[in-house]
């Protein structure tokens, strides 16, 4: 392979965006200090490191740290420096984002909203730590009536009762369905 056939393959290799915070280190709360990496993060950049020195993919961290040196000195420390391409703040193009705070906003609005009292609900330790409990209860239950007041926008009724159903079928699921006729 030519030198000008390497540069483009590499240009044109998918992207994964990685969140750090919560993902790849061990989050503590906003402005904590760098910490342990969490495993599943540690794992996933171990796994991926050969895809990307083979410049099959890219590696972007994505992070709200204004610090970068920083966290490509906490990649070194962990050995996991050369799994990654780039450190930054900006939301780039991207085959996947890994995030622990995601929320799939392809399903239907009472499930995004479902979703969001599930993290406002696991943020609950921390918000009592910083004397926001109330806040966070308060948050839930505006999100919960707002659940209340959408009316179902799946015509299969993930609702109601089947959630993540299309065509009699359970989404992800692989055991087959009997036919409706």
């Amino acid at each position: 392979m030519s030198n000008d056939e390497t540069e483009g393959k590499a240009k044109l290799a998918p992207s994964i965006c990685i969140d750090f915070d919560g993902v790849l280190h061990d989050y503590q709360g906003w402005g904590t200090e760098l910490r342990s990496p969490r495993e599943p993060g540690l794992f996933l950049l171990q796994a991926l490191q050969p895809l990307v020195e083979r410049e099959l993919i890219k590696v972007i961290i994505l992070t709200s740290r204004t610090n970068h040196q920083e966290i490509w000195d906490w990649l070194k420390e962990y050995g996991i420096y050369n799994a990654v391409n780039l450190v930054t703040n900006i939301k780039m193009p991207a085959l996947a984002y890994v995030d622990d705070r995601a929320v799939d906003g392809r399903r239907d609005a009472n499930w995004i909203i479902k979703d969001i009292i599930a993290l406002v609900v696991t943020q609950a330790p921390q918000a009592r730590l910083m004397g926001k409990e109330q806040e966070m209860i308060d948050l839930a239950l505006q999100l919960t009536n707002a659940a209340k007041a959408i009316e179902p926008t799946d015509p299969e009724g993930s609702f109601r009762g089947k959630p993540f159903m299309r065509g009699g079928k359970l989404l992800g699921d692989s055991t087959p369905q009997p036919d409706s006729e």
